[in-house]
């Protein structure tokens, strides 16, 4: 862990950054985690910031479910609009194999970018 001051200095660019996107969310994230990406959201809805692209397996409600909390889903569906991208992997390659609890390629992948942005 560093030192806070170091912590803070590193949310503060990516609270003023022009573009941050969050790729993958949903995978894997602590609870500490989650904590600094509220942090980060609130910070740039606050100030006005767009330019945030989020990128998940999971839709909004599937996330509040998989936390057991809302705040993070919540900011998320009141800062972006959901874009649903369907298909197969971008790369090209076969579907990693399937784990329980884990979706396919071929299924529905929640995207949620800032209208701003359009």
């Amino acid at each position: 862990m560093k030192p806070p001051e170091e912590e803070q200095q590193a949310i503060d660019r990516l609270v003023e950054a022009d573009v941050l996107v969050v790729d993958e969310l949903g995978n894997g994230e602590s609870a500490y985690g989650r904590l600094i990406l509220q942090e980060i959201l609130d910070a740039r809805d606050f100030a006005d910031r767009g330019g945030l692209i989020v990128t998940s397996q999971f839709s909004v409600s599937a996330l509040a479910r998989r936390w057991n909390e809302r705040s993070i889903p919540s900011r998320l569906a009141g800062m972006c609009r959901v874009v649903e991208v369907r298909g197969g992997s971008p790369t090209g390659r076969a579907a990693p194999p399937r784990r329980p609890g884990v979706g396919r390629w071929q299924k529905r992948v929640p995207v949620a970018v800032d209208p701003c942005q359009q």
